[in-house]
């Protein structure tokens, strides 16, 4: 049996009115008790989004819930950091406002970082959704002899930045969330942890994700940009790996910065991601048909639009309908 430890867990919302108080419910019907919920609203002060966000937080009178509001719009480290300045207890857990969270996943969350001393965080299961179809399962794999070149090679091996929960003395010692990144939060915050800390896993289903909110994407500049900056702060962890690694993984991020103009960028800029990949490898012909539906589709996407959709009307239902019958998944909820 397990202490009745208090746990923190903090919500961070940005244009999440629609969905917070199910993030909210899901940690209410937790089987632990002592949780403290803290909600940091990251809307600018004015905006609609914070207007209602301030609403449905006056229907919340429990005790337990703290609800802090970011007097500009900051971004979703800054949001972290916030909650973690007034956190008080012993584990510490996030939860993005689109997320929620299965009955047990606390609960069981302490049990395993209560049996696992040796160990300062535990990874659980994820079922990614669009609200109406499942999408995919991402369960973590433990490698424990290097579990950085794990994440450098798999940045979405925890399926969502809500599968962090970690112990409140971890956080103490590598220190807060690096608020210069605007994208890759988790992966440069993880990054440290593993240079000090290990990672035990929990072969549950307990997160539900949801997948297609709000298109914070960022231009495929900054998103460039960004990567710039983690390959230059990170050098350190990217010098443990081999050349043959090294020149897989930047393989695998140019192909990932390629990915992200499909349908969303100018042809000059498809076109220079295009080049920077073939720096590493030759392309697929399924990129070379996203590429040229991309370009064929020019100045509103239609064509590249079109097809997306029509892949996903086709496939979404089909796969959903595989991980309902594996997953025991009936009228909604997931057992």
């Amino acid at each position: 049996m397990f202490n009745n430890e208090k746990v923190s867990i903090i919500i961070t919302t940005y244009k999440g009115s629609n969905c917070i108080r199910r993030a909210i419910r899901s940690l209410l019907e937790q089987t632990y008790a002592n949780i403290e919920i803290i909600v940091v609203d990251d809307n600018p002060p004015e905006s609609v989004e914070r207007i209602e966000t301030e609403k449905i937080m006056k229907e919340y009178k429990e005790s337990n819930i703290k609800y802090i509001k970011h007097e500009t719009n900051l971004n979703g480290a800054a949001a972290r950091n916030s909650g973690i300045k007034v956190a008080t207890g012993e584990f510490v857990g996030f939860l993005d406002d689109d997320d929620y969270y299965l009955p047990t996943k606390v609960e069981m969350c302490v049990k395993t970082l209560t049996e696992n001393k040796n160990s300062d965080a535990v990874f659980c299961g994820v079922i990614a959704t669009d609200n109406t179809h499942i999408l995919r399962v991402v369960k973590p794999k433990i490698d424990d002899s290097n579990m950085q070149k794990e994440l450098l090679f798999n940045v979405n091996m925890m399926g969502t930045g809500s599968n962090l929960f970690l112990r409140k003395l971890s956080i103490d010692k590598i220190g807060y969330f690096d608020v210069s990144y605007y994208r890759l939060q988790d992966v440069e915050f993880m990054v440290r942890f593993f240079e000090h800390y290990k990672v035990c896993c929990l072969d549950e289903l307990l997160i539900v994700k949801a997948v297609g909110g709000y298109n914070n994407i960022p231009q495929y500049h900054r998103l460039f940009n960004i990567k710039q900056k983690f390959y230059k702060d990170f050098a350190f962890a990217l010098s443990k790996l081999s050349k043959d690694e090294l020149n897989k993984y930047y393989t695998n991020e140019y192909a990932m910065l390629l990915q992200s103009c499909f349908g969303k960028e100018s042809v000059k800029t498809l076109l220079k991601a295009k080049q920077d990949l073939e720096k590493y490898r030759h392309l697929t012909i399924k990129e070379i048909g996203f590429i040229l539906l991309s370009i064929l589709g020019k100045p509103n996407n239609n064509l590249y639009t079109l097809t997306r959709s029509l892949i996903s009307i086709i496939a979404k239902p089909i796969r959903s309908i595989i991980l309902k019958n594996k997953y025991k998944i009936k009228d909604g909820i997931i057992k």
